[in-house]
């Protein structure tokens, strides 16, 4: 794949290196590797990277545990194919594989942002905590409920940050009620302001600004959000005195922001300036394997003694879970309330029915692999774009491109 190279972030490490247009890289504790790890923890010829065309595999080459791709495990001498932006767990050790090296414009802004899919939460991976000890934006992108304001607490507590994390809705509010509490008032400033009330940046004092759904933030709003962060300083509404802006901000949105860019309903400078890192968390249907152990995880939550049968996990992990971890985490709770302490059945797990867009549709029902080829190319290898022009789910979209073997990446070049 031309272009794409490897970040290896871990034991106070950061390693890149270009992957070849075509060829293997070995990784292991062997001096004699191409990518050489000197730890215990790695085998001496741990696993190889295999490139052809626009294709790359990851192959464990006998290692003690095997892989770790995202949340799921793969046996010893597994072979597996990787996405760009794919986490996999090599012993301390977390590689990941980038399209192309991220490059600073004038202003010193990143432009090309490290993807990172699927990283682990529970798990701390060192990628994670790396990212929480520094300053560097960080981007959290994910359907709704699959954890965002989750991992955006997380990163807050691993920063160890002095100040607290304050968390805004964008999407619930106005335009000036989304300006007050940003920035705050002063007194008398409009109608209705009797007192003067600091903004969440002043609340969060050292700490941490959550701004969820920050694609739904007017476009004026964000004008004024982008100066407050290159200044580092904001203004109260009516005020006239800068108050020092000291907090680290995390944007949240289940909106793709480039996008959104193309459209022009977000500036792209502001985009620039919140994009460091992306955090992309993948929604709970590309990734059954994990469905299991969140049940009976949020099951020990609520609930002593029961238990799933067989059968009420099977319909657990075929579903499609629209609502994703926050659904699955009510399910859980309402079929342990209808089991009363006894063994929860399928007749206990009451599901929604299955939403047409997360499956198939219409327009995809038939299509053929000329059809699929000349839409991803039109769109230019967007998911998005793809699923909205066939009424269908991302999800949907990648199986179709698995399918007939398109590589959505490639076609965004």
């Amino acid at each position: 794949m031309a272009g794409a190279y490897v970040l290896v972030v871990g034991d106070a490490k950061m390693i890149t290196r270009r992957l070849p247009p075509k060829g293997e890289v070995v990784v292991g504790r062997d001096p004699d590797c191409d990518l050489a790890l000197d730890d215990a923890r790695i085998s001496r010829r741990h696993a190889k990277l295999i490139v052809e065309g626009n294709s790359i595999r990851i192959e464990d080459l006998g290692s003690t545990n095997g892989l770790k791709i995202g949340s799921a495990q793969f046996a010893r001498g597994a072979q597996v194919p990787l996405r760009l932006g794919d986490s996999v767990r090599l012993g301390p050790y977390t590689l990941i594989v980038l399209a192309n090296e991220p490059v600073a414009s004038n202003d010193g802004v990143v432009r090309a942002a490290v993807v990172v899919r699927d990283p682990s939460v529970a798990g701390k991976t060192e990628m994670i905590e790396r990212i929480a000890r520094h300053d560097v934006g960080v981007l959290i992108h994910g359907e709704t409920g699959t954890g965002k304001e989750v991992l955006a607490r997380t990163l807050h507590a691993l920063s160890k940050r002095p100040g607290e994390l304050v968390a805004i809705n964008c999407a619930a509010l106005t335009g000036s009620l989304l300006e007050s509490d940003l920035f705050g008032h002063e007194r008398g400033a409009f109608t209705g302001a009797l007192k003067t009330k600091p903004g969440l940046f002043e609340v969060a004092g050292k700490g941490t600004v959550l701004l969820d759904e920050i694609g739904d933030m007017p476009l004026e709003l964000q004008g004024k959000l982008l100066r407050a962060l290159e200044a580092r300083e904001v203004y109260r509404v009516g005020g006239v005195q800068p108050i020092e802006l000291h907090a680290r901000v995390i944007a949240a949105s289940h909106r793709s922001l480039p996008e959104l860019v193309e459209r022009g309903a977000f500036r792209e400078d502001l985009f620039f300036r919140l994009n460091g890192i992306t955090l992309e968390l993948v929604p709970l249907r590309e990734r059954r394997e994990t469905i299991a152990t969140l049940a009976n995880e949020f099951l020990a939550e609520v609930a002593r003694g029961v238990h799933f049968s067989p059968a009420a996990l099977a319909s657990l992990t075929t579903y499609d879970w629209p609502g994703n971890v926050r659904q699955l985490k009510l399910v859980v709770a309402r079929a342990a309330l209808l089991a009363n302490g006894g063994t929860i059945d399928v007749r206990h797990v009451l599901l929604d029915a299955p939403r047409t867009a997360t499956t198939s549709s219409a327009a995809s029902k038939g299509m053929t692999s000329n059809e699929f080829v000349a839409i991803a190319k039109e769109h230019r290898g967007n998911a998005t774009a793809i699923a909205r022009a066939l009424s269908t789910s991302r999800s949907h979209v990648r199986r179709l491109a698995s399918r007939f073997k398109v590589d959505l990446e490639a076609l965004r070049s």
